[in-house]
């Protein structure tokens, strides 16, 4: 059962309408009614009147920038294989073996506390944020 209605809105639901057909935008009517722009916009969306294209299309897309190439890890230096006792702040501390008594690698150390090698094992740069 449809609600019945004001003249006072039957005669803001006409002004729409034709300033619609005019070419007015949404605010312009909500300004000349004194009402807000989202309502303009509602009734226009209630009453079915056709959608009009956006006077600021979205740019497209620009391509974006190819991804540097993957860093070549180096290959995994040869253990000393030295006991805990044996290392110095000059020595590699990345342990090998999962059980006691354990190994370090021992190379000389570039990154504290490990070889460049353990380093980027233990420490990977994050990947590229892409936007």
């Amino acid at each position: 059962m449809p609600v019945p209605q004001s003249p006072e809105l039957i005669a803001r639901k006409e002004a729409i309408r034709e300033m619609w057909a005019d070419g007015w935008s949404g605010g312009q009517i909500a300004d000349k009614l004194g009402v807000s722009r989202s309502s303009v916009i509602g009734m226009v969306d209630r009453m079915d009147l056709p959608s009009r294209k956006t006077s600021n299309p979205i740019p497209p897309r620009r391509p974006s920038k190819p991804l540097p190439p993957e860093p070549v890890m180096p290959d995994e230096p040869v253990s000393l294989d030295l006991a805990m006792e044996q290392l110095t702040d000059k020595t590699c501390r990345y342990p090998h073996g999962s059980q006691a008594p354990y190994s370090f690698c021992g190379q000389a150390v570039t990154v504290d506390p490990y070889c460049g090698f353990h380093h980027g094992v233990c420490c990977p740069k994050p990947p590229p944020r892409v936007r």
